[in-house]
């Protein structure tokens, strides 16, 4: 049935949570903590990365990716709840050009 995949694809995770072997190098923060980041190059690919988002925030939660700490025209990747029906989704967006001192 069309409708069961449908509720499958609005789920509360973002992305839905990988299988208990998956392994990532690179964490931040911890599950079930306000935040946690974690990423490993995809097993099937090397050109993708595997992400997991996960804070405790309403509407969303994003990380960006840079190489000059400027966040100047850098891929954001993030997680989106949409209030009207409480469905989560992933966004891939960019910053704009203009150009803002990096966090210290």
């Amino acid at each position: 049935d069309d409708d069961d995949d449908d509720d499958d694809d609005n789920n509360d995770e973002c992305p839905p949570a990988p299988g208990n072997d998956a392994t990532y190098t690179f964490q931040f923060g911890s599950p079930g903590d306000d935040y946690y980041f974690a990423a490993r190059v995809n097993l099937d690919n090397a050109s993708y990365l595997d992400v997991i988002l996960e804070a405790d925030a309403d509407g969303w939660v994003a990380v960006g990716f840079s190489d000059d700490r400027t966040m100047n025209s850098d891929d954001v990747l993030g997680c989106k709840r949409d209030p009207s029906d409480d469905s989560v989704a992933v966004i891939d967006t960019y910053n704009p050009t203009t150009q803002y001192a990096p966090n210290e």
